[in-house]
């Protein structure tokens, strides 16, 4: 009861911020399922480009450890076959 005096009553005013607020969380519920969609999306483009780069890095080295490795092979082949043992100092 306000009586002419220019307060209003708490419990009034209580009870309007809360619907209010509750009218404010129904209505951005689903502005936050749409930003943690939009969210989960970046997420997985953003991995999946991860992974593609991982793939195309991986097979653009692949000559390359190819080539290392059948280098240390022959260079310890060769060193084995014409390294005379009996040579001792």
């Amino acid at each position: 009861m306000n009586n002419g005096n220019w307060k209003s009553d708490p419990e009034e005013d209580l009870r309007k911020l809360i619907a209010k607020h509750k009218a404010m969380d129904s209505g951005d519920s689903k502005s936050k399922d749409s930003v943690k969609n939009t969210w989960i999306n970046l997420k997985s483009v953003f991995y999946a480009s991860l992974t593609l780069i991982a793939v195309i890095a991986s097979l653009a080295l692949l000559p390359l450890a190819i080539i290392l490795v059948a280098g240390f092979v022959l260079f310890v082949f060769y060193k084995l076959m014409f390294t005379d043992s009996n040579n001792v100092n």
